[in-house]
């Protein structure tokens, strides 16, 4: 069975099913990178306030409770 993967600058290209155990590492690297750097952008984040409701202020996570989750 062959399926057909696009590529950016080139046309379609063939892929074998028998290759697709090769791309699952590859999926996976790139699932933990992404969550990875959500965490990363969460923990970085700062007080701000708020445009909408003025006066409000958006407070950032708590990086001690987050840790204890990551911990669970």
């Amino acid at each position: 069975m062959t399926a057909i993967l696009p590529h950016p600058e080139r046309e379609a290209m063939p892929v074998w099913a028998g290759q697709f155990t090769l791309i699952d590492p590859l999926y996976l690297a790139a699932v933990e990178a992404v969550e990875e750097a959500v965490v990363n952008a969460i923990v970085a984040g700062e007080d701000v306030v708020s445009v909408k409701l003025e006066g409000k202020i958006c407070r950032t996570i708590d990086t001690k409770r987050l840790a204890e989750i990551f911990a669970e």
